[in-house]
């Protein structure tokens, strides 16, 4: 029952996660970055207590159990940098956002 509600939740952030470039896997331990490009696939053991996340080519292995929640982020720098001039002197503004 767990792996079901497990691979729906996925499925659902999936469909949700236009723009977002890493994965971030919450366990007891902290907190794993996994980047969306390289992961492969994901699939389950036979009893469904083991998620396998296939990460390029590297397969990085959680308990199901062990898994607190899944969440998205951007893992770009979300600066914007203006520089202008007036006359000889430059001056230059930084915007961040997110």
């Amino acid at each position: 029952m767990r792996k079901v509600i497990l691979a729906i939740a996925i499925m659902m952030y999936a469909a949700l996660m236009f723009g977002q470039d890493k994965m971030l896997v919450h366990t007891p331990d902290g907190m794993v970055e996994v980047l969306i490009s390289g992961t492969d696939s994901l699939y389950f053991t036979e009893d469904g207590t083991v998620a396998n996340f296939s990460v390029n080519g590297n397969i990085q292995q959680y308990f199901i159990s062990d898994i607190d929640s899944i969440t998205f982020d951007i893992a770009i720098d979300t600066a914007v940098f203006v520089t202008f001039s007036i006359g000889d002197q430059s001056t230059g503004i930084t915007w961040r956002f997110g």
